[in-house]
């Protein structure tokens, strides 16, 4: 008897406005592209602190940091450390927007803190 397989479909390639978008990423957190934003190893990956669907609000805000393998990594697999990120991202987005914990809701669906 033959085993039947899924058929996956192929990924998408990205659009020309989601590639301008990631080349045009800037961080409010952080200057130095070459260091980790946690550890400051050498920085070799851009990380949009918040993911899914407010991965290209992070992009448009700032709200992007630089890491290395090893951090990158741990913001995937440890649930903690993750929400600390988030927590950090939302507090210095109201600081340094000057705007309240209502506006980051209903800039990014919901509240971190």
């Amino acid at each position: 008897m033959e085993k039947e397989y899924k058929k996956y479909k192929q990924l998408s390639k990205k659009s020309v406005k989601q590639k301008k978008l990631e080349e045009s990423r800037y961080s409010i957190l952080q200057n130095n592209k070459e260091k980790c934003f946690f550890c400051n190893n050498k920085a070799v990956d851009t990380h949009e602190l918040l993911k899914g669907r407010n991965r290209k609000k992070c992009i448009e805000w700032g709200l992007v940091v630089y890491i290395c393998r090893e951090c990158h990594r741990k913001t995937e697999e440890d649930s903690l450390f993750y929400q600390e990120t988030r927590r950090y991202a939302q507090k210095m987005w109201q600081k340094h927007y000057k705007k309240n914990e209502q506006d980051f809701i209903n800039e990014f669906g919901r509240s971190y803190i």
